[in-house]
């Protein structure tokens, strides 16, 4: 019995010479919250941030939210980007570090935030860009691409969507009026110039890595696979980009006096095309024999599309946002439609949620959950004319004939 209680005796020792060890009142801390400050009211993600005090040096920070455990950081600065999206409306949390040597521990003090999520819309920032315009804009983690008509590519910084901040200027030949990405590469409609392939490794100095000439004018380029679809005034061309330094004319769709393709997204083989007076679903299974599968004739002028399973939404004018069922590509079926009473000539997809752009300058977020039926969730004024909308996450990134506006959409 008294072996048992010794050896109990020693495992308790053991056990607390490894034991987490806090600071004594008035000494500073080992570990420390330094963001976010305590008792913070959060609308958006955060970086919670750790910071060891002088003469400490950690292994590693784990952090905790609530009392559980939800990342480990091995290097300084000990970060954690808290997406505070997968809560629901207003809450209180408590936040809290541990730092591990290599034979103890030390807890931080805990700090509060105040998570406050507001339905609907919210603008988070504007930012102008040296054209005063933007004509087309798309981002890939947290670096925005827009496009700024004779004054190029602009590449802008929103880790911080409330401050967007300039990094470098991409100058292209032609206009810039769109880009699509395909990492390390964004490709540009460059209007009259073709499409600009431009290298963004380093976001400081982006690099020309090629420039496919175009018989045509270009108003829309979409990336799939190793391919480009580029929307000309007069077709669909494919453009093969496997060279790293060339872009290879491959094909394309004639459609002269047919409509003229003003945008174009690619879902694996398949293009859709706004071609003003008419929609176009096309199969590039063989991009060296693309073929039209259908073509129908829109009461307005398609301007945008946007596809999302088996429905497509196009950006129709005057007459709307309308919702195609192309369960059957050969034969899309209207089943819905939605007329803000201005021209629509954007349109992105959400989670359920539609989001279309007015010439006006109004953004609209339309609840497609029940596709036979588009209804309004909310509506937001720019205060300028809209070229284009591009969803990402609970984030809107609208290009404008004044600036860039960023807001969040949260259902």
């Amino acid at each position: 019995m008294k072996t048992r209680l010794a050896i109990i005796f020693l495992a308790s020792a053991f056990l607390a010479g490894c034991s987490d060890k806090t600071s004594e009142p008035g000494e500073p801390p080992p570990i420390k919250i330094t963001s976010p400050v305590d008792n913070a009211t959060l609308t958006d993600p955060v970086i919670i941030t750790a910071a060891a005090g002088t003469g400490y040096t950690f292994t590693r920070a784990d952090f905790y939210i609530d009392g559980d455990s939800v990342w480990s950081d091995s290097a300084a600065p000990y970060q954690y980007y808290w997406d505070i999206f997968v809560y629901s409306g207003s809450s209180q949390h408590s936040i809290f570090a541990i730092g591990y040597t290599a034979d103890t521990s030390y807890t931080s003090a805990a700090v509060s935030a105040y998570v406050s999520l507001t339905s609907g819309f919210s603008l988070l920032s504007a930012y102008a860009p040296s054209a005063l315009a933007a004509y087309g804009v798309t981002n890939y983690n947290n670096v925005m691409f827009v496009a700024t008509g004779p004054d190029g590519l602009e590449i802008l910084n929103v880790i911080d969507k409330s401050s967007p901040t300039y990094i470098s200027r991409f100058d292209t030949p032609g206009q810039a009026m769109k880009a699509d990405v395909y990492f390390p590469y964004v490709f540009i409609a460059d209007y009259s110039e073709g499409v600009t392939r431009a290298d963004f490794s380093n976001p400081d100095s982006l690099l020309q890595r090629g420039i496919f000439t175009s018989q045509a004018v270009v108003n829309d380029v979409a990336v799939s696979g190793n391919y480009l679809y580029i929307a000309e005034d007069d077709g669909l061309s494919i453009v093969g980009f496997a060279d790293p330094d060339s872009m290879n004319f491959i094909s394309k769709v004639g459609m002269s006096g047919q409509g003229q393709p003003q945008f174009v997204v690619v879902r694996g083989d398949t293009a859709f095309v706004a071609a003003l007076s008419r929609f176009y679903i096309i199969d590039c299974t063989t991009p060296a024999s693309p073929s039209i599968i259908s073509a129908i004739a829109t009461a307005g002028q398609a301007n945008g599309v946007a596809v999302d399973g088996d429905l497509a939404f196009v950006a129709d004018g005057s007459e709307g946002v309308i919702t195609l069922s192309i369960i059957d590509p050969a034969n899309p079926v209207e089943i819905s439609r939605y007329n803000t009473g201005q021209q629509v000539i954007t349109v992105d997809t959400g989670d359920s949620v539609l989001f279309a752009g007015a010439l006006s300058g109004g953004v609209y977020a339309l609840d497609y959950s029940q596709p036979d039926t588009l209804s309004l969730a909310d509506q937001i004024d720019t205060g300028n004319m809209i070229w284009q909308v591009h969803a990402d996450g609970p984030y809107l990134y609208v290009a404008t004939s004044g600036n860039v506006v960023i807001l969040r959409y949260l259902p």
